[in-house]
């Protein structure tokens, strides 16, 4: 049931390449107000919706070898870990760790601020 809505969105980005990815799709045909309301709604549903996604997909794990709720946490929890990993893994040969030097210039209290701007930016928030 998801190949329609992954082909719709290949098709968006094929036809509207920019980085603002959703956000851009919604101002697009709605205007600015209504993307800045997706871009909102996708800073809180990304993160609340991503552990379910995954216990979902644990949940048909052990359906189809078995091992109930345990096999469900413990696939749920991997695939996190797995995606997290291959994200970081993937992104290294890109990073430039001399940017982090000296680390938290600001101070650490402001780490929680600048993670949230990161959701934003991915999120594709104008």
């Amino acid at each position: 049931m998801s190949v329609p809505l992954a082909g719709a969105f290949a098709a968006l980005g094929a036809g509207y390449p920019d980085a603002d990815g959703v956000s851009m799709y919604v101002r697009t045909a709605f205007g600015r107000h209504a993307a800045a309301v997706v871009g909102r709604l996708l800073y809180f549903a990304i993160p609340v919706g991503a552990p379910p996604a995954a216990m979902f997909a644990g949940a048909y794990v052990a359906a189809a070898f078995g091992g109930g709720m345990r096999t469900t946490l413990l696939t749920g929890a991997a695939l996190i870990v797995a995606l997290l990993l291959a994200g970081m893994v993937t992104a290294l040969p890109h990073a430039y760790l001399a940017n982090l030097r000296p680390f938290a210039p600001h101070g650490r209290l402001v780490i929680g601020p600048a993670a949230g701007l990161l959701v934003w930016v991915f999120a594709g928030r104008r």
